[in-house]
């Protein structure tokens, strides 16, 4: 309805922004900014959902998700700068709310720009993703999403638009929640002359990501448009496929306020602009509610198999390297293992015999071969004359000969205890002497066993054996002289293994006594060569450990890559209901590319790929949802491959 300018309502104007529906509806989510033209400008506070600035795009939402799920319309503006893609997005701000001719107040979106910027430059450089949630009252039951995108065609060159496009991909592909596209809008000057060649390359790459669909959902939006715009024919003149237009004159939105100077005829106009700029978002959103689908899982889908892909092809080339190193460690250790043997023998323990003499006490002597180095004869004592006599004193001093023997160290009484059980050495002869003089029953080894037994045995033996000694001596050599029995003897020695004469010993106040000593001869060569060894096999062995533990990782890691892979590949079928030879594209991909790298880890790589394909070709039957769990049987495949390692 239209009044005149004389009528109340055309002076008192609407209610202030502060007490309006459009504020409710908002929930206070605005903030005054400026008055300008008769209106005061309040902007839309938006709150951060998402922000990214390294893959270059924000999202915000204006409002609140209702309790009930509500449907979602998704609109996707692309137009060289300048063009009103932000301008678009206000209207459409204002349009939603509920914003009407007459109202003292508009909305906008505050933007966020370099200080400095030249109009020819693009006032936005993110992505910048604009969720408007439904709120009883509004008009559409639907939620809608508005992308505005950086200018194409931008004063900075092809390098911003290529950014331009990567940022809209990285967007597209992210976890927002945009999962299909009901409008692609070219926005452009409805009076532009310039060509869409910007537009159509942005729009083939959109139709390269999302299918052949796009044109069925991209529409032409022909700004700041009052009469036919000229852009019309631009578009179709350039080939640009659309489905349809849309004539949005935005700038009545921020015209300046009617007042009460202005004539009748003026106020009609812009009322009637007005009506036909509503009419037009009328027809838009009625055409956009309607509109099919363009899914953007596909492009996901897509981006996470060629994400997958080239993960994989890292991680075999990895699993490959490590391979590589475990055979060197492995050779490594080897050649290690092997001079470590060689020089294991650096060490070498030699017996040698060692030499004491023991101080014997006065009265008792011993006969020593000098040549053989050894105590033949002991103990040895003077001759009586009288055989009961000879015999007490032999007993005297085989007693002190018990003493003396009492008083030698541990290993003395040892030696002389196994030279009596084997029947050699000194109480050997003196007890034959005995049995054959006597007839007495003491033996050699009693001799030997009492000997061991310590002080007091050794005393009595001792005593025993003189008497025996000292009857024999008296019997059988009566005419030797009487400072040692053993001096007359003429015959060789024989005891252990002593070729020579008796007469030919050495009469000692000492006894000599041999032991066996252990001693160590080092080689510095050998054991440097060996203690190297030691080290770098320890070394290399530590290598060899962790190696298996980072090949056992990968080889999980290329498991689960490879079942993920397949799960894209599969979804991409279902979404695109089309067959392609994903196994090969992938596995064929990847060798090619190995075959360029490192020659070393090659053959591991390939033979990798190859159980990875048999792998793959065993899971082809399972559905998208049933590849996800099936890891353990490609990883049960790459194991029979590499299982040695």
């Amino acid at each position: 309805m239209k009044w005149p300018i004389s009528h109340p309502h055309f002076n008192l104007q609407s209610q202030g922004m502060e007490t309006s529906e459009v504020n409710q509806l908002l929930e206070g989510q605005t903030a005054f900014a400026e008055e300008k033209d008769g209106h005061k400008l309040y902007h839309v506070l938006p709150r951060v959902e998402q922000q990214d600035a390294e893959r270059g795009f924000r999202v915000f939402h204006i409002g609140c998700p209702a309790e009930q799920p509500t449907s979602t319309r998704c609109v996707l503006l692309l137009g060289e700068t300048g063009a009103g893609k932000t301008t678009f997005v206000n209207a459409v701000l204002n349009y939603l709310f509920g914003v009407q001719f007459d109202d003292p107040f508009r909305l906008q979106v505050k933007e966020e720009t370099e200080d400095g910027r030249m109009e020819t430059e693009s006032q936005t450089d993110l992505i910048t993703a604009y969720t408007i949630y439904y709120k009883e009252g509004m008009k559409h039951e639907y939620n809608f999403v508005l992308i505005d995108t950086p200018g194409l065609a931008d004063t900075r060159g092809a390098h911003q638009q290529e950014d331009t496009r990567s940022r809209l991909e990285a967007f597209l592909t992210s976890d927002f929640g945009v999962d299909d596209l009901h409008c692609v809008g070219l926005v452009a000057k409805g009076n532009t002359n310039r060509d869409f060649e910007s537009q159509k390359s942005v729009l083939r790459d959109i139709s390269s990501l999302l299918g052949n669909n796009v044109p069925e959902i991209t529409c032409i939006f022909a700004t700041f448009a009052v009469e036919k715009p000229s852009v019309d024919a631009v578009v179709r003149n350039a080939g640009v496929p659309f489905k349809s237009m849309f004539h949005f004159d935005n700038g009545i939105f921020y015209s300046p306020q009617v007042t009460s100077t202005c004539s009748q005829r003026h106020h009609t106009i812009l009322a009637l602009r007005w009506d036909n700029m509503r009419e037009q978002y009328d027809t838009f959103f009625s055409a956009l509610i309607s509109a099919p689908s363009v899914s953007i899982k596909i492009l996901k889908e897509r981006k996470l198999f060629e994400t997958c892909k080239k993960n994989l092809e890292e991680q075999i080339e990895r699993f490959a390297t490590s391979i590589a190193a475990l055979d060197i460690d492995k050779k490594i250790y080897i050649k290690y293992e092997l001079q470590e043997a060689r020089n294991e023998g650096w060490k070498k323990e030699e017996r040698v015999e060692k030499i004491t003499f023991v101080r014997l006490d006065d009265g008792i002597h011993a006969h020593n071969c000098g040549v053989c180095k050894q105590t033949c004869v002991f103990p040895c004592y003077n001759s009586s004359g009288s055989g009961l006599l000879a015999g007490l004193a032999g007993g005297a001093g085989g007693t002190a000969a018990g003493a003396v023997v009492a008083d030698l160290t541990t290993s003395v009484i040892s030696a002389a205890a196994t030279r009596a059980a084997t029947g050699r050495g000194i109480a050997a002869s003196v007890g034959n002497m005995a049995v054959r003089t006597l007839g007495g029953a003491i033996t050699a080894t009693e001799v030997g066993a009492v000997a061991a037994g310590g002080t007091a045995a050794c005393l009595v033996i001792g005593g025993v054996l003189g008497i025996a000694a000292g009857l024999f001596t008296e019997a059988m050599f009566s005419s030797m002289t009487k400072s040692c029995g053993i001096v007359g003897v003429k015959r060789v020695c024989g005891r252990d293994g002593c070729p020579h004469p008796l007469p030919e010993h050495v009469k000692e106040e000492r006894m000599i006594i041999k032991e066996n000593e252990i001693k160590e001869n080092i080689n510095k060569v050998m054991k440097e060569l060996y203690d190297v060894a030691v080290s770098k096999k320890m070394e290399a062995n530590a290598k060899i450990i962790n190696g298996r533990q980072k090949i056992l990782s990968r080889r999980r890691i290329i498991s689960h890559t490879t079942v993920e892979l397949m799960h894209h590949a599969k979804k991409i079928q279902e979404l695109t209901s089309q067959d392609f030879d994903y196994i090969e594209e992938v596995t064929g991909q990847i060798i090619s590319n190995i075959r360029s790298g490192e020659p070393n880890i090659i053959p591991h790589a390939i033979k990798h790929v190859e159980g990875v394909r048999e792998a793959m070709r065993r899971l082809t039957s399972c559905t998208p949802e049933e590849v996800l769990g099936r890891h353990e049987l490609v990883e049960e495949v790459l194991l029979r491959i590499y299982g040695e390692h």
